[in-house]
């Protein structure tokens, strides 16, 4: 089931804690929709999914567009929200990201002055089942220094913080001059 929902806000003080509320509330909004609850008890030592990702081109000129290419796979015995959020720029916000250079060095996100869009998706992937997306990195992160760029994906394993996260492989991507 797709559900979309679209969200503009205007650029102003207190807008960092406006866009935390409204993801928090598409992303309430999506695990309700969806009826998703958590089946049994998982083991403690097994993630009820994985996260596989790899860039659609893992080299690049400067300037051009970072694509990830995601797979989300439902490794548990029970049904599992798999619901998404997208920014403006194509990054999913039910998602963490680690970009780094080779030094370790974190980079942050890029600020968008301007209105703040956003849609959801609501998808449960059942034991087994996957779902795969692309997300324009680039977008969100300043990518346009030549250099190697080390990307990993995290996603929360349920809205309570207690249960953990889940963490990608760890892909590089070379940005040439």
């Amino acid at each position: 089931m797709d559900r979309s929902i679209a969200i503009a806000m205007t650029n102003h003080p207190g807008e960092k804690q406006m866009r935390i509320l409204s993801t928090l509330l598409i992303l309430g909004v999506s695990v309700l929709t969806a009826g998703v609850h958590r089946a049994g008890a998982q083991n403690s030592d097994q993630q009820p999914f994985s996260i596989l990702i790899s860039a659609v081109n893992p080299d690049v000129k400067a300037g051009e567009t970072v694509k990830i290419r995601l797979r989300l796979t439902n490794t548990s015995n029970h049904d599992i929200d798999a619901s998404s959020v997208w920014e403006r720029g194509g990054t999913d916000m039910a998602y963490d990201y680690d970009v780094r250079d080779t030094k370790g060095n974190l980079h942050k996100r890029k600020n968008h002055d301007g209105p703040i869009s956003a849609s959801s998706r609501t998808h449960v992937l059942k034991p087994g089942e996957f779902v795969e997306e692309t997300n324009r990195l680039s977008e969100a992160y300043d990518m346009t220094r030549p250099g190697q760029y080390v990307v990993q994906y995290s996603r929360r394993i349920s809205r309570n913080a207690k249960d953990g996260i889940v963490k990608s492989n760890k892909i590089t991507v070379t940005v040439n001059p």
